[in-house]
């Protein structure tokens, strides 16, 4: 269901742009649960007393400082006098009144590190968030030697509900350096590319302390026996034939997360089975073509 239109109205309910010398207040309107649950930890962990948090226009105080909101929500119209937005980007004369800031993201990654920097610049006093890292989603690596490629594996996998964590590396190297970084729950890994090829990365992946069990998906335009087979002796999760396997993508990626104990769900129906060129035996056939 669309919201209704004045879920945002806050100046119908009379809520105002904060003071300096006030305590920050922190309107949390967001339409994902995940997006909630992690807001609700940064701010009630992070910063404790120093912040107060409400969730709803009616139960907020007169004056707010920040409003966080969902990316997708409908009901965020800046042609609206007064949306969110519009609110946010008013120009209000008084040197001590902190106009609202508006953060929108739905899954308010470096949450903590943000909404500080943005509250120490409001309230001319410094703010420290408590947790370094908050973000707690599964993660997923792409990587591909073709920057075209990567906006769409990224949009892709963008769909799954609930957001996933995903950082793309161009090429190789950059896999290897992102690797310990992000320590991936999955890999999706173009076979060969210019600098470093699909199985060296796949190597180091093994070799690694922190993710050395993650999912491998390899994506290959060769699905010749012999090629394939080669892959499959680094014991892939499943190896995917390009192009046009957009549905092989996000299922195979589902049933990875899904059997390392997250609930995610697939945003598109099952995968043909020409689109998989190997899968690993652990997995059931209807995690990725359906029942």
């Amino acid at each position: 269901m669309e919201p209704s239109g004045h879920r945002y109205d806050l100046a119908a309910h009379g809520i105002q742009p904060a003071r300096r010398e006030d305590l920050p207040t922190v309107l949390l309107l967001h339409d994902d649960e995940y997006a909630l649950r992690l807001w609700r930890r940064v701010i009630v962990e992070g910063f404790g007393p120093r912040v107060t948090l409400v969730e709803s226009i009616e139960a907020a105080p007169p004056r707010v400082s920040v409003v966080l909101c969902g990316a997708w929500d409908q009901a965020l119209r800046s042609d609206d006098p007064h949306s969110v937005p519009a609110l946010a980007t008013k120009s209000h004369g008084a040197k001590d009144v902190v106009h609202p800031s508006v953060l929108i993201s739905p899954s308010a990654f470096e949450a903590g590190a943000r909404l500080a920097e943005l509250l120490s610049r409001q309230h001319g006093r410094e703010f420290v968030c408590s947790l370094d890292d908050v973000d707690e989603r599964p993660s997923v690596l792409i990587v591909d030697d073709a920057p075209a490629m990567l906006r769409i594996a990224r949009r892709r996998l963008g769909r799954i509900r609930p957001y996933l964590r995903i950082e793309c590396a161009e090429g190789g190297r950059a896999a290897i350096e992102a690797i310990e970084r992000s320590a991936p729950d999955v890999v999706h890994l173009d076979d060969l590319m210019p600098d470093v090829y699909g199985v060296d990365v796949a190597r180091a992946l093994r070799a690694s302390s922190r993710c050395a069990d993650a999912a491998v998906v390899f994506h290959t335009s060769y699905g010749t026996k012999l090629w394939v087979g080669a892959l499959a002796k680094m014991e892939p999760f499943a190896i995917i034939s390009l192009p046009g396997a957009g549905a092989a993508w996000t299922r195979t990626t589902v049933a990875a997360l899904v059997l390392r104990g997250y609930d995610v769900t697939p945003p598109y129906g099952p995968a043909e089975r020409d689109q998989l060129l190997y899968l690993a035996p652990e997995v059931p056939d209807a995690f990725i073509f359906g029942a």
